[in-house]
């Protein structure tokens, strides 16, 4: 009889818990905060969604421009990339472009895709440089990262220095360009297309020279919803592809230019 009792009130117990909604604080959250009056909040996983919430103007399917969390879609790609053997990581660049250096001493011949992707180029000088390759109409997109090849300097041998700057994701774009024998607008519009986001697009800031892959991408949070619960739900790159590019791969120090971005991590 004991034990039916404690049964029975076990099973209320579990009842009433499943019963409160596991995100009725975050809505509050939400609702309350004075400062936060415009926002649109998606939680999901690998499965879908779990959790959303609008506030104010902001909506699900607003177009915005998301500046840099355009990387993390242009180096999934990359990453696709280098699985089916495309490009390799340990590459050096200068496989593909052939107006890189071969010259062993100079440091820029060692820089590789992995560089690259993971910013540490020896590229050092953060957001110092406006320049980029959307900001020149007159110019293709792989011209204009060998104009800056030649114009930008080399700050630290690759490898040792992390660095928070546009032009390592426009030159492994340009890589990949190469490597796939196809221009960067038409594969990034497949992309999109593929991964159901149907009212994404990359903005080119109104000149052929782009886009800039680190930040022009425009979409919607339910749009890069579709991709990340692609990502989680490993659909995209395999659980080992994932798990090495969660990994920490920070050199032991970052450049000068880019130390306020880290020292509060």
């Amino acid at each position: 009889m004991v034990f039916h009792r404690a049964t029975l009130i076990a099973l209320v117990l579990l009842r009433c818990v499943a019963a409160v909604d596991p995100w009725e604080n975050v809505q509050k959250v939400l609702e309350l905060q004075p400062f936060i009056r415009d926002v649109a909040l998606l939680v999901g996983d690998g499965h879908g969604r779990l959790f959303h919430h609008e506030k104010g103007d902001m909506t699900l399917d607003r177009e915005l421009w998301v500046a840099s969390s355009s990387k993390m879609v242009f180096v999934i790609r990359a990453m696709q990339e280098v699985e089916r053997g495309t490009v390799k990581l340990e590459d050096p660049v200068n496989k593909y472009l052939d107006y890189w250096t071969t010259d062993s001493s100079d440091p820029r011949s060692r820089l590789t895709l992995f560089h690259l992707l993971s910013f540490q180029s020896g590229y050092t000088f953060g957001l110092s440089k406006v320049d980029s390759c959307w900001l020149k109409p007159w110019s293709n997109f792989s011209a204009c990262v060998q104009r800056l090849y030649h114009q930008f300097p080399l700050g630290a041998e690759p490898g040792t220095v992390w660095d928070y700057n546009e032009f390592h994701n426009q030159v492994a774009a340009a890589v990949l360009e190469k490597a796939l024998g196809i221009d960067l607008r038409t594969f990034l519009s497949q992309d999109l297309h593929d991964w159901n986001m149907t009212h994404s697009r990359y903005s080119d800031h109104f000149g052929p020279g782009g886009p800039d892959v680190s930040g022009d991408l425009v979409t919607t949070a339910e749009d890069y919803e579709q991709f990340m619960v692609r990502y989680f739900g490993g659909h995209l790159v395999s659980n080992k592809t994932a798990a090495y590019m969660e990994q920490d791969h920070m050199p032991k120090r970052c450049s000068l230019s880019s130390l306020p971005l880290e020292m509060p991590q």
